[in-house]
């Protein structure tokens, strides 16, 4: 029994998993795992500022979705950083609630309620 659990332990690791968010006058820059490269999106990008809670399994998570000429680009409220990042979205996008995330603890996981701008149509793909 000694080898079976030394075979298939695996440790814990959160250093890759973690997510952090930064920004700055021009963009921002969200680097989702340890190997990941950072990606950039920035403000004048943005059409759409939608938010969606999603499940986890043993856990839910809101998120702030940007619709952006690229695609859609989600950060989660786990994300290093986000607080000071919701901030700084309000400030950028006029009409964003202070207490967006109320909306989607009332409603369950999956619906996604548009903050600020008009999206794209989805064709599916994204």
């Amino acid at each position: 029994m000694g080898k079976f659990r030394i075979r298939f332990f695996t440790p814990p690791l959160d250093w890759m998993t973690e997510s952090r968010i930064r920004f700055d006058a021009d963009a921002f820059y969200l680097k989702k795992t340890y190997f990941a490269k950072e990606r950039v999106v920035f403000w004048r990008e943005v059409k759409a500022v939608l938010s969606e809670k999603r499940d986890q399994m043993s856990y839910e998570e809101n998120y702030l979705i940007f619709d952006i000429l690229a695609g859609w680009f989600w950060v989660g409220e786990l994300t290093n950083g986000f607080h000071a990042f919701e901030a700084e979205v309000r400030a950028r996008f006029d009409g964003i609630p202070v207490h967006w995330r109320a909306k989607l603890e009332l409603n369950p996981a999956g619906e996604v309620f548009l903050l600020w701008g008009e999206p794209r149509e989805s064709d599916g793909d994204d």
